[in-house]
């Protein structure tokens, strides 16, 4: 099982989000904005990052930018109260919150069962 990144700054979520994928055997580590999530990411290479797109420091259009000057290639999944229409380079969905604990599970499982 590979790890997944929970980027969100409201701790309720962030808190509901890891609850929700480790009771699905899916390994977290959630941190609380870009910035914390970039310095991560210098030990960890999770198989997908859940994203938030507006948090104190570094938001996560920030965040995106500094993938893409990275070269990471590591799937990311928005989860913004924020309809996204058309998804950036690295995107592969969006989920809308509030979303449902079915739809976070099944854009999560394919990429965190690799």
């Amino acid at each position: 099982m590979r790890s997944v990144l929970v980027v969100e700054d409201d701790p309720t979520i962030r808190c509901l989000v890891n609850d929700v994928l480790v009771e699905e055997g899916i390994s977290v580590v959630a941190v609380e904005d870009g910035a914390r999530a970039l310095d991560v990411l210098e030990e960890l290479h999770p198989s997908v990052i859940l994203l938030d797109l507006y948090m104190p420091r570094v938001n996560g259009w920030e965040f995106l930018r500094a993938m893409k000057q990275r070269n990471a290639e590591i799937p990311i999944v928005i989860c913004s109260a924020v309809a996204v229409k058309d998804l950036p380079r690295g995107v592969v969905a969006a989920l809308k919150k509030p979303f449902s604990v079915d739809a976070l599970v099944a854009i999560v499982r394919p990429f965190a069962s690799g």
